[in-house]
């Protein structure tokens, strides 16, 4: 399989977005602002040319993420868009139990640990979510720590605040 990603940029409300994606599916929404932002593309190689695949990808990336900023359609990982998920076996395992937390939820670091069977890896679960290469569609803003705290959110506890204030509100409507 071939490797390369392609790069997209796109707006949303919390900023400019850039999406990665390969012929596996989507492999980055990353805040462009982000300082590590260049990290996550490190040892990435990049396709200067998109194929019709990808770009039915990045067209389906961001009608979801517009349907779902637009408060009408869940976070789009769950909406059977293809994910190209890298990380070490670990980081998979606690990205996929990201997918499983409904809209409007939240669970804490110690829960998800538990999730993927690993209950005193509390710690290495706040690293792999913080490594999440797929911010909002692997939905990481919806782990808090235990009593409710926001924790941390590398595109600023700002954006995970208004996720989940935004979230809250939608399913208080759907309700």
């Amino acid at each position: 399989m071939n490797d390369a990603i392609s790069i997209k940029r796109v707006s949303s409300p919390i900023g400019e977005l850039m999406l990665g994606v390969s012929q596996g599916g989507c492999r980055l929404v990353e805040f462009a602002d982000r300082s590590d932002a260049r990290r996550s593309l490190a040892g990435m190689p990049c396709n200067l040319r998109v194929s019709g695949a990808e770009q039915a990808l990045f067209r389906r990336v961001e009608s979801e993420l517009a349907a779902y900023f637009a408060g009408s359609a869940s976070v789009p990982g769950g909406a059977g868009i293809p994910l190209d998920l890298r990380g070490t076996s670990f980081q998979v395992a606690v990205w996929k139990a990201l997918l499983d937390i409904p809209q409007g939820e939240t669970r804490t670091y110690s829960e998800i640990a538990t999730v993927v069977g690993k209950p005193a890896a509390v710690r290495a679960v706040g690293s792999a979510i913080g490594r999440n290469p797929v911010c909002v569609l692997v939905p990481c803003h919806r782990v808090v720590r235990t009593g409710g705290g926001l924790g941390g959110y590398g595109g600023g506890l700002w954006r995970k605040e208004y996720l989940l204030d935004f979230e809250g509100q939608v399913r208080t409507q759907a309700a």
